[in-house]
């Protein structure tokens, strides 16, 4: 299959689903004003980044519904993430077992019984307003069956007639829009309230004074094998930067790749929780990683981050003002991990050079 006949084939799929999804909205439809809800939930049941992505729109409703008890559905490390950020009064998990890279439809195993428990516990305390932002029509799908008064959500990807507030309304294609921007608009429509298109943590305008010498953290860990890049490559990126941080931080990780640093830096690993990870990144000046969670956080902690784009969708996930490589064209990208290539190109065709003289500029503008 060509890159092109992979795209072509993802259209035609997502086409057949929207039509499906208004076709049984219209059926069954299921709208009411939103008012001023005294029980609201925020779908965040996917990835790290797609969370912290959301704040804007997050900051929003907590501006605009003080009063109102909030909750984050989700995985179980939300709290973890999220919990000093005073966005949330609660937390319930909340795990499709659609956010899993494999065994995503094998209906009869435990994640798709432990995921039916999940909705029927939801159910019996329903909420007032229920609202989803990411550009997946299984988001929509799975509000309705969490039964909300009103449901807040992006009307293009199917269930018109489920959606009590389009979020998307006005943009020509929200799939593609930066999560931030995305987030921001969404706040925009449902609150009235301005939200900058930008994700920041509470605490992120509390950056350390500069320093003569930046801290420099690397992260290479993630979830899928596609988006690590390899320990000795890295050391070469490493080892062809000319400015010489303050300190190195290697952030480890179980999925992450082991690479040396250059003999004269000095290095120190870090390990812990997202908690713990946060906290370190809001003392980090620059941070060195690939398309992962870390890259999220440390970009709304206020890093300067230097990213590595492989398989990722860079026109949505990417944060906005950031230095990005990626290897060009690659028109497979988005690939949703399924590489169509013998050996990923995105990742074995990196320009290690073109890499380190980026790292070096960040340095530098630091």
């Amino acid at each position: 299959m060509t890159a092109a006949e992979n795209v072509q084939r993802k259209k035609l799929r997502g086409g057949q689903v929207r039509r499906l999804l208004d076709a049984a909205a219209a059926l069954t439809p299921r709208r009411a004003p939103i008012g001023e809800p005294r029980r609201i939930g925020i779908l965040l049941s996917w990835g790290v980044g797609d969370s912290v992505q959301t704040l804007p729109l997050l900051q929003a409703v907590r501006r605009r519904w003080p009063q109102a008890e909030i909750v984050a559905l989700g995985k179980s490390w939300l709290e973890e993430l999220m919990g000093d950020e005073g966005l949330f009064d609660a937390y319930a998990d909340l795990t499709p077992p659609w956010t899993r890279h494999l065994g995503k439809y094998r209906l009869w195993d435990r994640h798709w019984l432990r995921f039916r428990g999940q909705i029927v516990a939801l159910r019996r305390y329903p909420f007032d307003l229920l609202i989803g932002v990411r550009p997946d029509p299984r988001d929509v799908l799975l509000a309705r069956l969490l039964r909300p008064r009103a449901y807040a959500g992006l009307a293009v990807f199917g269930g018109g007639n489920w959606i009590s507030c389009d979020l998307g309304r006005g943009l020509d294609d929200p799939g593609n829009q930066p999560g931030p921007a995305l987030a921001a608009h969404a706040a925009r429509q449902l609150t009235g309230l301005e939200a900058a298109p930008v994700a920041r943590f509470a605490g992120a305008s509390a950056r350390p004074a500069p320093r003569e010498a930046p801290v420099l953290a690397v992260a290479f860990g993630a979830s899928h094998p596609i988006r690590r890049w390899n320990g000795p490559a890295i050391s070469r990126v490493l080892a062809g930067v000319r400015a010489r941080p303050g300190k190195l931080i290697a952030i480890d990780h179980e999925d992450g790749p082991d690479f040396a640093a250059p003999p004269s830096w000095d290095l120190e690993r870090w390990r812990g929780n997202l908690h713990g990870l946060k906290a370190m990144l809001a003392g980090i000046d620059v941070v060195f990683c690939t398309d992962s969670g870390v890259m999220h956080i440390a970009d709304a902690a206020g890093c300067k981050v230097v990213t590595l784009f492989t398989s990722g969708n860079i026109s949505r996930f990417a944060p906005p003002g950031q230095s990005i490589y990626a290897v060009e064209p690659m028109p497979c990208r988005p690939c949703g991990d399924h590489c169509i290539y013998p050996v990923p190109l995105c990742v074995e065709r990196i320009d290690e050079a073109a890499v380190s003289a980026l790292l070096e500029r960040a340095l530098n503008e630091v």
